[in-house]
Parts: structure tokens; C-alpha cells; sequence
């Protein structure tokens, strides 16, 4: 009797779940100091390296690539699932891209001795 239950006990056992692992991010950056740097392994920049977190904490792998700014920017308007850093918001740029989050806020000032 036991003999004949085991496969249908076995049956009825959850599976185990195989999603498939997410697709990697392509996160795009031009060799661009401090926010991104292509030569250092240790230290790819403050922008990579908060874009990295926050997708390691989605749980979803990062490929990081860096490329001549304007190629990175004529790839991320054509390829899914591509990022680029840093990336200014201009009126220009508004509909060209989704806009994700704020990363940084940059202001600029100008100093001059007067004479």
C-alpha cells in the first residue's frame, strides 16, 4: 500500500521554482572622473558605483561597459535594457529617454577676483 502512495505523496510536493535569473542591465558610462572611471578596478566612479548598488539590491546583475560618451548615448536610445551614467536632464534629451531617478544634483558657480 505504502509502495503505491509514494509516488502520488512524491507528486504532490511543491517543485521547486526555476525562474529564469533576470537579464543583466547594461550600464553604459564614458571614462568621466569622478563619476565614472575606466581605468581604476577598484574604484569605477561614485555614479557606477550607486547604480550598482541599487541593482544589486533588486537583485538584478549589472554589466558595466564604458564607451566614447556619444556611443553610449546613441546606444542607450536603441538597445533595452541599457543605462547610462551620468546623464544630464535637458529639455533636449526629456523625450529621448525614460528617466529613472535623480542621481546627483550639480550646480555650477563661477569665482572671479575683481580688477
Amino acid at each position: 500500500m505504502l509502495s503505491a502512495l509514494l509516488p502520488a505523496l512524491l507528486w504532490t510536493l511543491p517543485a521547486p521554482a526555476h525562474a529564469a535569473p533576470p537579464e543583466p542591465l547594461r550600464l553604459l558610462a564614458a571614462d568621466l572622473p569622478p563619476y565614472a572611471v575606466a581605468q581604476d578596478g577598484d574604484n569605477p566612479g561614485a555614479l557606477v558605483e550607486l547604480v550598482q548598488e541599487m541593482a544589486r539590491r533588486m537583485g538584478t546583475p549589472v554589466a558595466l561597459e564604458f564607451y566614447p560618451w556619444q556611443r553610449a548615448l546613441a546606444l542607450t536610445g536603441v538597445q533595452p535594457r541599457t543605462l547610462a551614467v551620468p546623464l544630464t536632464r535637458t529639455p533636449e534629451r526629456e523625450a529621448h529617454y525614460r528617466w529613472l531617478v535623480r542621481l546627483r544634483r550639480q550646480d555650477f558657480v563661477f569665482v572671479g577676483r575683481r580688477g
